[in-house]
């Protein structure tokens, strides 16, 4: 028959001592984790202004050699000049609000909350009651 050895009792200053050692590494992880979904979050927040900057971009690009053919075609039909210009300015300016209105929208709906960290913090105090608890 095998003799099971006794494990040493840990005085309640070793176990205050592990428990402050385990929260300070658990705070320091904790602080990482927030610093990377942070930055997750502003990198995705850089795409959509990039997205919105460059989408506002190849319209107002691609349109001004369009938009002086539109003029220029509804000009021929015997309508002013002014009055081909003024139509096809407020249809581009429709097109083009439209866009920022999308991108603006999308940046709004956005949330810059640390889900994953909130998540964790919450299961960090969970667990911290449970071994202040055990003690």
């Amino acid at each position: 028959m095998e003799v099971a050895e006794k494990a040493p009792e840990r005085s309640l200053g070793d176990l205050f001592g592990a428990l402050t050692e385990d929260l300070k590494s658990l705070v320091q992880q904790e602080a990482r984790l927030a610093k990377v979904e942070i930055g997750a979050k502003l990198m995705e927040v850089t795409q959509h202004l990039g997205m919105l900057a460059l989408g506002t971009g190849i319209f107002y690009a691609g349109f001004l050699a369009a938009l002086y053919g539109v003029v220029a075609y509804i000009a021929s039909t015997g309508v002013a000049v002014w009055q081909a210009g003024a139509l096809v300015s407020i249809v581009t300016l429709c097109v083009g609000g439209g866009l920022a209105v999308a991108g603006l929208g999308a940046l709004k709906n956005m949330s810059m909350r640390p889900e994953q960290t909130i998540t964790t913090l919450k299961e960090d105090a969970k667990w911290l009651k449970e071994q202040a608890g055990k003690s």
